[in-house]
């Protein structure tokens, strides 16, 4: 597999030690994105941890959620 590799700036930098997995999974949202990605309009990505850590909580109980249901369906057949 070949990867395009490129070059950024201007995108959001954290300014702790401890939100670089947010950071990255917020890239990888954004340059997955079918969309023109602005980097100018996601400068903000700090202040806003508290609430993409809460998404990513939900998605997390929604999937494990998930989960659980389709194993109780299998154990009913």
């Amino acid at each position: 597999m070949e990867w395009k590799i490129v070059a950024v700036n201007g995108i959001p930098k954290q300014s702790n030690g401890i939100d670089c997995r947010v950071f990255v999974l917020k890239y990888m949202e954004t340059v997955l994105s079918p969309t023109e990605v602005s980097w100018a309009m996601r400068k903000g990505w700090q202040l806003d941890m508290p609430h993409f850590r809460a998404e990513i909580t939900a998605d997390i109980l929604r999937i494990f959620h998930d989960l659980v249901l389709e194993n109780i369906d299998n154990l009913e057949t």
